[in-house]
Formats: structure tokens, sequence, C-alpha cells
């Protein structure tokens, strides 16, 4: 049974420290967003986590966020990153933010069905979002491609 798609961010105990300090130095004006820049980066990869899916595509999901954190600017983060992903994603962990979270636990690496990726619905609290440079909005049907075997 397919659990409904809601992204908690960057997860974890380590990101979620980092978002409190993010949210200090904004209070003191020290950085101009709210959230830091890669929050968006970490909804993408929640929604590729979402399903689950092969090994593969689970590591395409790591380095892509990895990749895009270093290109906010944090390569140190983006290693620290990686290291944390790749211990606490494995889908065999029950936790929230596994490799197929939303599916039944447990959910080892598969390959998902078309049907099951094309009908992935996104339903963010705060409206547009981005996903592989494109815009969307909350509600918008994304479709995750299975590069097959």
């Amino acid at each position: 049974m397919t659990k409904p798609f809601k992204s908690d961010g960057c997860s974890g105990t380590f990101m979620c420290m980092l978002r409190i300090g993010w949210r200090l130095l904004y209070r003191l004006g020290r950085v101009a967003t709210a959230l830091p820049p890669w929050e968006a980066d970490c909804e993408v990869h929640d929604l590729a986590y979402h399903p689950g899916g092969t090994a593969q595509q689970r590591m395409e999901a790591d380095v892509k966020l990895v990749l895009a954190i270093a290109a906010h600017g944090y390569p140190a983060l983006a290693r620290a990153v990686f290291f944390g992903i790749s211990i606490g994603g494995v889908w065999w962990l029950w936790l929230p933010w596994r490799w197929g979270f939303g599916e039944k636990y447990p959910t080892p690496y598969r390959r998902v069905s078309e049907k099951r990726l094309n009908g992935a619905t996104v339903a963010h609290e705060t409206g547009l979002r981005l996903m592989n440079g494109e815009r969307i909005m909350a509600g918008d049907r994304i479709e995750f491609k299975d590069k097959g075997p």
C-alpha cells in the first residue's frame, strides 16, 4: 500500500541541527533566506526516495543531492551528507526517511512499475518547487523514469 507523499525536507539529526543554526543566522541577519539553499534539493531527493526502486536509482538520487549541495557552495557539507544518506537511507532500516518510505516496510531494492512511478503526486505545503530545473506546483504529476535493468 502506497502512502501519500510528504517531504520532511532535509531529515536526520545532523541536517535538523544545521537547519536550526541556519534559522538563527537568518534572524541575526547573516544569511538572506530563512531556509538553507539546499532545502528544495532535499525535497526532490525525498521524491526519489518515496517509491523506492533499484540500488542504481538510489545512488543517482544521492549523487544528485550531493552535487546540488556542493553547487550551492558547501562541498564539505555535501561530503558529510553523502556519508549520512549512504548509511541512514538504506531500505532495511525502519526509519521514516529510508529508501522506499512511501511503501509498506520492508521495501527492498526492486524495479517499480511504470504505473506507480507515473502516478506519483506531489503534495507540498509551499507551492512552487524545483525539480530537474522545472517549476512544479503542488498536485502536479511527476514522472520518474526507470532506467531499466
